[in-house]
């Protein structure tokens, strides 16, 4: 029961403002106060109370924001239109590949033990 007063408390305090007529919204979020109209949503700069701001400000603000990435995978390519299926042409005949002759081993090399100094 705590959580879901909690969760209502956070969306009671979400909205900051709505201007009348318009999509245009101050919203408190995450990461702080934004902007959004539904289809962009525009940072607030830091030394701006977002109480204050008019709605020349929000839409300048709005108008200035980057468009919204797309999420999710890119759409597969199309495929080419099915065509008729061509003449299949006779298979030409394989030949037998050609066995190499085993590589000979040559014996290793004996290393020289190395000497002990006497004194």
């Amino acid at each position: 029961m705590e959580v879901v007063a909690e969760k209502k408390k956070i969306d009671a305090e979400r909205v900051i403002q709505v201007f009348e007529g318009s999509d245009i919204q101050v919203l408190n979020g995450r990461y702080g106060p934004y902007i959004t109209d539904g289809k962009k949503n525009a940072k607030i700069p830091k030394d701006v109370e977002p109480k204050s701001l008019t709605f020349e400000q929000c839409e300048a603000l709005v108008a200035a924001a980057p468009e919204r990435k797309g999420r999710g995978r890119k759409a597969a390519p199309k495929k080419a239109a099915a065509k008729k299926p061509a003449a299949k042409k006779p298979a030409a005949k394989k030949k037998p590949a050609k066995k190499k002759p085993a590589a000979k081993k040559k014996p290793a090399a004996k290393k020289a033990a190395p000497k002990a100094e006497t004194s």
